[in-house]
């Protein structure tokens, strides 16, 4: 059997689609470039405030940077007016797994937040000195999570 350019081709797009069909549905935010990794990820479900003032939301990330900075915004439909509101907070990184939460107040001038589904945008960034120079990075995903 003759092994063709073309036949590697046609491996290599058959191994990578396979692979695509088993990456997690839920999107993460991930922005990996040795020696700097910065991820993070709203977790469902958060948790009303004050009566939907505001809503805490947890997010879990890993980070190899000097520290990292996480935005969260908060969006959600509630009858005829939306909802919205941001929140950040500064983490420290050991390069392990961790949990933080953030409080996302409501917009004062929209409406409170509700029991139901919303969209969380979350942003990270951060940097990494190296001793010899600094690496630094950004991200940014969008996903629905429940609130409670």
């Amino acid at each position: 059997m003759i092994f063709t350019k073309a036949r590697a081709v046609a491996a290599t797009v058959v191994l990578a689609g396979g692979v695509t069909v088993l990456a997690p549905a839920a999107p993460a935010l991930a922005y990996i470039s040795p020696p700097l990794v910065l991820l993070g990820e709203a977790q469902s479900p958060a948790y009303l405030v004050a009566k939907g003032a505001a809503a805490d939301v947890t997010v879990e990330y890993t980070c190899s940077a000097d520290s990292m900075y996480i935005d969260l915004q908060l969006t959600e439909r509630v009858g005829k007016k939306i909802a919205s509101g941001w929140g950040y907070t500064s983490v420290g990184c050991n390069a392990t797994t961790q949990r933080t939460v953030i409080r996302v107040n409501a917009n004062p001038y929209g409406a409170a937040f509700a029991k139901g589904t919303a969209v969380a945008d979350t942003y990270v960034w951060g940097c990494r000195f190296t001793g010899e120079q600094y690496f630094c990075g950004s991200d940014h995903v969008s996903q629905t999570i429940s609130l409670k």
